[in-house]
């Protein structure tokens, strides 16, 4: 026997033998402890329950009457239209049906934790958050809809609080989306926070409601649903009247959408065929959202790498500029300014230190320099610069300038005595007084040098 569909509670009998029995109520037998509806019902039948000539299938249906005039039990007995069987052939379609939906599913779970993950890593972007959070509500209303959630869940009431629920969050979902995509964090109109609101209250009435009432819940959805359609045709439209990226697709896309689930919603009222559509429509319309999210971040990418580039030149600039800065006034020197950074000087800055300065020229440097061609000359001051300037620094002093031959240092007498027990003066001192050994043992060199020439 094949079933397309059957509920809430419900007994099957052939010739007064009972094939099946999903009753499961209260003690006073007036209310259902739970529902058990299945979709593509297969029950095995044992051909010696058949006699020839007339049988007698009787079903023993059991559901909730009406809550109100807005609503009715659209789940009572054979509420799908399809096929309703009693045969040796074995139907395949509802497998196949079954295994394209989980598939579609799970592709729609992966998109909407992708760009949760993504959103998770760049916060800045909460359009990645709203789409991410839409695409797992529209999987969970898709999955409410399969039959692989009838033959999981033994409660079907469930399934249908979280069909009705899922769905109601999806327009707002979508609006905060675009909201976001194409106008960042702009305050939200009083229109989409309203929107907001009532599908959020109704999606946790039919969490939290007796059972009975959550079709009337959902008509409610279907009534707001239009108001909410034209809103969402006004924002697309300004959208692209605005000429915002992407919009002439997004809203083809989501046109193509609407128009399908328009179609779903009428044929859940009036038709009630069970075929659904919006599923196939939802997987082209998740590829492009998709891909229009992918281009944009390979955009924000490429521009992240640009941006790396530049400020990796900007930073080499610097430091060749810092370095070029620090040949003429010493780290020390900013230092004893109270500043960090050449940046932070300012024209006028001055401090009140009390310091030692150790002026130190080369006696009868021009007797000398005359002595020696421009070549020699330039080779000889060089090398006196250079070993003089680390003897300066050894005793905690830094050369304010050069003059020629001549050296200017400095030596603060901030805490006066300092871990080495000596004085600004007594530091300046000290390396004047190595200064002068190292140019004696550099000219005995030189002398050495010239006479082996």
């Amino acid at each position: 026997m094949y079933l397309e569909s059957i509920g809430e509670n419900w007994e099957i009998f052939l010739n007064d033998h009972s094939l099946a029995q999903e009753i499961h109520l209260d003690i006073s037998h007036k209310e259902m402890i739970l529902r058990r509806t299945i979709r593509s019902f297969r029950l095995p039948v044992d051909s010696s329950l058949l006699r020839s000539g007339e049988n007698l299938l009787t079903f023993r249906l059991i559901g909730d009457a009406p809550a109100s005039f807005l609503s009715k039990n659209v789940d009572l007995g054979f509420y799908i239209d399809g096929d309703y069987s009693l045969t040796t052939e074995q139907k395949l379609s509802g497998e196949i049906s079954t295994l394209i939906n989980l598939c579609l599913n799970t592709i729609y779970v992966f998109f909407g934790f992708y760009h949760l993950l993504i959103y998770v890593k760049r916060r800045e972007d909460l359009y990645n958050l709203y789409f991410g959070i839409f695409s797992v509500f529209m999987a969970l209303y898709s999955l409410s809809r399969s039959n692989i959630a009838f033959e999981v869940i033994y409660d079907t009431t469930w399934i249908t609080r979280i069909e009705y629920s899922s769905v109601s969050l999806l327009a707002p979902l979508f609006l905060l989306f675009m909201q976001d995509y194409f106008y960042g964090r702009a305050k939200f109109s009083k229109v989409l926070f309203a929107i907001l609101i009532l599908n959020v209250v109704i999606a946790l009435t039919t969490l939290l409601e007796p059972f009975r009432y959550t079709m009337t819940s959902l008509r409610l959805w279907q009534i707001s649903i239009l108001p909410t359609l034209v809103y969402l045709l006004y924002f697309m439209s300004k959208a692209v009247y605005l000429r915002k990226k992407d919009a002439i697709l997004l809203a083809t896309s989501m046109f193509t959408v609407v128009f399908i689930a328009v179609y779903d919603v009428i044929d859940s009222i009036f038709f009630q065929s069970g075929i659904r559509f919006t599923q196939f429509a939802y997987f082209l319309f998740v590829v492009a959202l998709t891909t229009i999210l992918a281009n944009r971040f390979i955009s924000l990418y490429r521009q992240s790498e640009d941006l790396n580039i530049e400020l990796s030149q900007q930073k080499l600039e610097l430091a060749r500029q810092k370095n070029a800065f620090f040949r003429f006034v010493p780290v020390q020197f900013l230092n004893v300014l109270g500043k960090n950074s050449a940046v932070e000087v300012n024209l006028g800055d001055s401090v009140l230190k009390e310091m030692s300065v150790l002026f130190t020229d080369i006696r009868s440097f021009t007797t000398i320099s005359e002595q020696m061609t421009p070549e020699e000359n330039f080779r000889f001051i060089n090398d006196y610069l250079a070993s003089m300037e680390p003897v300066v620094q050894r005793h905690e002093g830094f050369v304010d300038k050069f003059m020629g031959d001549g050296i200017l240092a400095l030596f603060s007498g901030d805490g006066e005595i300092t871990r080495s027990h000596q004085t600004s003066a007594d530091k300046a001192i000290l390396a004047a007084i190595e200064m002068k050994k190292k140019f004696k043992q550099s000219m005995h060199k030189r002398r050495i040098l010239t006479l082996e020439d």
